[in-house]
């Protein structure tokens, strides 16, 4: 295994197969010692399956496709999803400080597929989150170059940490007020399987929807209609009388993702 400093990993991404290839991840763990000593051990390990897995004729077709100005390897997400649920699995005595610089490292890497493997982790290791981790998921919304990071990390991250009481719900309206529009739609998407199933911050996040209701952004607009669009299965009345009330004000975009799982009498009742 080829040992690198800590900002200068050149894998990451991994080799294009098909849906049902399963990736056998090695052993990644150390004994029991001091916090920090295994993060450059677990780094290069990481690297290493990274490495091995890449495919350099997919790579091009990802990087227009997501408009990323980061390298790419060419890998499915499901394969990066692979290694970071392994790898969790076999380190569950990881210290929270060691999970947090791992993550770092990761994400301050070169590839864009590195960045997600320290979200995949970071998601995964929902259980060493802290007081600190909003910190670090701050810094990196407000580093994000496209939606595939944003909607990952406010999805699956940003919203478990305000709702598992490990940050403040306020932090949400405090990024709708973000210049940043990546930040804004976190605001608006990090609710969404909450949303989804009736539960979460409704009010709040219908004020939200509210508050940015005439932008002109095309990733804002979406981001309205499709958290309506999820909070329409399970409470469709709420978004019936939001558009109801908005109708002139919203964007045909929004009106049109947000309606999309309305019944055909409500639907019927915005025309």
């Amino acid at each position: 295994m080829t040992l690198h400093s800590f900002f200068d990993f050149p894998g990451y991404f991994t080799k294009t197969g098909a849906a049902s290839e399963e990736i056998k991840c090695k052993m990644i763990h150390t004994p029991d010692t001091k916090p920090g000593s295994g993060v450059l051990v677990w780094m290069n390990a990481l690297t290493d399956q990274l490495e091995a897995l890449a495919d350099p004729l997919r790579a091009p077709e990802q990087k227009r496709y997501l408009k990323s100005p980061y390298k790419f390897y060419g890998i499915r997400k499901p394969l990066i999803d692979n290694i970071a649920v392994t790898f969790v699995r076999q380190n569950q005595k990881i210290e929270p400080e060691d999970m947090h610089v791992l993550c770092t490292i990761l994400w301050n890497a070169p590839f864009h597929e590195q960045k997600s493997l320290a979200i995949s982790l970071l998601q995964h290791f929902n259980q060493k989150w802290d007081a600190s981790t909003i910190d670090m998921v701050d810094r990196m919304i407000d580093q994000v170059t496209g939606w595939d990071h944003l909607d990952e990390l406010s999805i699956h991250v940003l919203g478990p940490l305000v709702h598992g009481g490990n940050a403040p719900i306020a932090y949400l309206r405090s990024c709708s007020d973000s210049e940043n529009f990546w930040k804004r739609r976190a605001s608006l998407i990090a609710q969404i399987t909450f949303l989804r199933k009736g539960t979460g911050d409704i009010d709040l996040h219908l004020e939200l929807c509210r508050k940015h209701i005439g932008e002109k952004e095309f990733f804002i607009r979406k981001a309205i209609g499709w958290s309506l669009r999820e909070l329409g299965k399970t409470r469709p009345e709420l978004v019936y009388d939001f558009l109801n009330t908005y109708r002139n004000d919203v964007s045909g975009l929004t009106f049109r993702e947000a309606s999309r799982n309305l019944p055909a009498d409500m639907k019927k009742g915005l025309r």
